[in-house]
């Protein structure tokens, strides 16, 4: 039987994804780049390609590290609430 997901849960999945497909499509625009430039050495359209497939997996990556960064400080500042409660209550 499978679980149902909440939907925070989905979006973290879904931005684990996103981050794992940007950086499957930068590998690939890169071996493009090389095999490319094995048959036609003159081109000077694909600098341009490397260069923007960097900037995309980069502010990908950028925005997947800030996003996990809000949700660790939201667990952490969870769990010490729960903590405090905790304490509070045992008095």
């Amino acid at each position: 039987m499978k679980k149902k997901r909440t939907k925070r849960q989905w979006l973290w999945e879904f931005s684990k994804k996103m981050v794992v497909m940007v950086a499957v499509m930068y590998l690939a625009a890169i071996i493009h780049d090389r095999i490319f430039l094995w048959f036609f050495p003159d081109s000077t359209s694909l600098p341009m390609l490397s260069e923007q497939m960097s900037e995309v997996f980069r502010a990908t990556v950028i925005c997947y590290a800030v996003k996990a960064g809000f949700e660790n400080v939201t667990k952490i500042r969870k769990h010490y609430m729960e903590e405090e409660t905790d304490e509070r209550s045992d008095i």
